[in-house]
């Protein structure tokens, strides 16, 4: 019995530390949450910010995403592929929890210009509202102040498989009436 205690200790200590700083003092791997210290930190060989539930480890004392899509702490980068199962989970969420109307939402598709890797020193792209990078897969309002007719590519998330709902945080109930990038008044 004694052997499984110490076991049974660490799991708990584990669990009351709601930052996961613990696990990173060590080889194990540590969740992502509000309280996490380096909650939207950039990545250091993705340059993706930490968001919540990214799993992450310390590697030659630097921290990186361990896992899913962004899996930094191996040399082989995963690659994720949209199932037929995937679009059809995301069409019912989308039909379940449509967006605003005459909003249209992208999805951030493998290639798109908004997801290339940073050069030099201009960074990933991030949305305007929360800051944190774009990923592939992300649902994206481009050029928010004017979906429609888009007048730059400032994007907003509004990605609620993710618990991004951005756009519902920087403009409720579709209540703004300037633009947040131009200043421009916004046509109605």
């Amino acid at each position: 019995m004694p052997e499984f205690q110490e076991e049974f200790d660490r799991g708990l200590e584990a669990a009351r530390d709601e930052a996961g700083t613990a696990a990173l003092d060590s080889s194990e791997t540590a969740r992502t949450t509000l309280r996490s210290t380096w909650f939207h930190s950039v990545c250091s060989r993705c340059s993706h910010t930490f968001r919540v539930n990214d799993v992450v480890r310390r590697v030659n004392g630097e921290l990186v995403h361990s896992g899913g899509e962004l899996n930094c702490a191996t040399e082989q980068r995963s690659t994720f592929d949209v199932t037929p199962a995937v679009r059809e989970f995301f069409a019912g969420l989308d039909e379940e929890w449509p967006p605003p109307v005459d909003v249209e939402v992208t999805r951030l598709e493998p290639g798109h210009r908004l997801l290339a890797p940073p050069v030099g020193a201009i960074r990933r792209r991030t949305c305007f509202v929360c800051t944190h990078t774009f990923r592939s897969l992300d649902q994206i309002v481009i050029c928010p102040c004017s979906p429609s007719e888009p007048l730059c590519e400032v994007g907003v998330h509004r990605d609620p498989v993710h618990g991004l709902l951005c756009l519902e945080t920087w403009n409720p109930g579709g209540s703004r009436t300037h633009c947040p990038v131009t200043s421009r008044k916004l046509d109605k």
